[in-house]
Order: C-alpha cells, then structure tokens, then sequence
C-alpha cells in the first residue's frame, strides 16, 4: 500500500513554528532513517534529537530549541541572527548551529502539479558524544554534537513552506 506521508508547515513563508514528537519513548542512541521532500526553495523544517518534551516557551533560554539537537531542513541555509542565506551552520543537513554541512546532497524541489516528486533520506547516527548525518548515502555533516542531554524525543519540525516526512524507522544502537 501507499505509505502514509505527514506534510509539515503550510504553503506559506510565515508559517508559525510548531513540533511533531514522539511521546511515548525517549533514546539515546540510534540510528534514525527518514525521508523528506519540500515544494519550495523555502521550506524550513528538521529532524529534532535527545530533546526534552516541547512544553511552554520553546525559545526560553535552556529550553527546548535551547537543548534540543536538529538536523536542519533549509535549502537556503539562512542564519536568522544575520538575516543572510548561505550558512553552511544553517543548511540541509547541518547540525543546526552546532555542526556545519560540508556539501549540498538534495535531491531538487518537488512540483506543486501531483507528479510524484523527489524524496531525500536522511540517515542519522548519534552513539556517545559523535553524530554522522548522511543525506542520499553521503555523508554531509559529522563531529561531536554537544549534547546537553542523553536521551530525549525525537520529533519533527514545521516552520515555513510545505516539508513532507514519511519511513520514519529508528534502530537502538
């Protein structure tokens, strides 16, 4: 049958942010695979790990974007601090803000018209203290992750623009 495919976001460049989590397990470390398409050059969404449970202010100083890990979604890489595309610390594949992407590995835009489009795969590694964040079966992003907690929900983000998910599958390591 058809695989089920959750769409984040709306069909705008002002959506609001917002967290899709998986509540009933926390882990620590894994292998995550999911795949991803977008409809824009501004979709914005992320693949959030060893985060704590999204509660009150998100942005709150030790609270979750504050904790959380993210593999960011952002073809554009923009860096919302300077207002500027093209960070590598804010682009597809980038640990957000932690660990830069050292290349471009996506898959193009997906058409609006019905056709099936193109799906990305992540595949996400996180053991210990290290991350490896492959995207197409290239690796594009690794290092120390920096971590603040061990274990946490895994969880999907929606910001602007259309991001689908769908294959979420996640092997303890």
């Amino acid at each position: 049958g058809q695989p089920t495919i959750l769409g984040a976001g709306v069909d705008s460049e002002d959506a609001f942010l917002g967290v899709l989590w998986y509540e009933p397990e926390r882990f620590g470390d894994f292998e995550l695979r999911v795949q991803w398409r977008s409809f824009s050059p501004f979709a914005n969404g992320g693949i959030f790990m060893r985060a704590p449970e999204p509660s009150g202010n998100l942005f709150q100083a030790g609270g979750f974007y504050d904790t959380a890990l993210e593999v960011q979604i952002d073809e554009r890489g923009f860096d919302p601090d300077s207002g500027a595309a093209g960070s590598q610390s804010h682009k597809t594949g980038s640990l957000y803000s932690r660990l830069p992407a050292n290349r471009s590995c996506t898959r193009a835009t997906s058409p609006r018209d019905g056709r099936p489009g193109f799906w990305n795969e992540f595949r996400i590694r996180i053991q210990g203290s290290m991350i490896e964040v492959r995207l197409n079966d290239e690796v594009v992003c690794q290092g120390t992750h920096g971590a603040s907690l061990a274990t946490g929900v895994i969880g999907l983000q929606c910001h602007t623009e259309v991001v689908q998910y769908r294959n979420l599958r996640i092997k303890r390591l």
